[in-house]
């Protein structure tokens, strides 16, 4: 089993192992420092959309300090060498998501819920019209707002 398997079966049932954290940031050339690590283990314990003040709260209730700026410029780091998936859900709210398997989202505004979709369940009609021939994958985000 190669380190991307490892890792995939290794995630999202509670934290992950430091020794597997640690060897999978190394191959994606991260220095995997204390904080990274750390980080890794919140973000992959389980399938789930976050905002970057979500994971500051849950490192600082876990007795994990570590500050904002940091976070984010992990959370960025990790988008950069595609450990996580970044959604900008609108123009004040970004989310991250820890599912990097291919995918869809549709955002609710009024509640804020996020709901993964299978791409199988996706069809772009006409794909010839938009210039899409030959696209291997392509992100969707769904955003829905309801009248009140």
């Amino acid at each position: 089993m190669g380190l991307e398997e490892e890792f995939e079966s290794g995630l999202y049932d509670g934290p992950p192992a430091k020794d597997l954290l640690v060897r999978l940031l190394k191959a994606r050339r991260i220095r995997p420092t204390e904080q990274r690590v750390a980080l890794a283990r919140l973000v992959f314990s389980r399938r789930w959309h976050f905002a970057a003040e979500d994971l500051g709260e849950l490192a600082k209730g876990s007795g994990f300090a570590v500050s904002m700026p940091t976070v984010y410029s992990t959370l960025n780091l990790f988008v950069r060498k595609g450990l996580l998936k970044e959604l900008v859900v609108d123009p004040r709210r970004t989310l991250y998501d820890s599912n990097i398997q291919e995918h869809c989202h549709i955002w609710d505004a009024r509640t804020g819920s996020i709901v993964d979709v299978d791409m199988g369940a996706v069809t772009v009609r006409d794909a010839g019209k938009w210039g899409l021939e030959g696209v291997e994958t392509c992100d969707v985000l769904v955003r829905i707002r309801r009248s009140s």
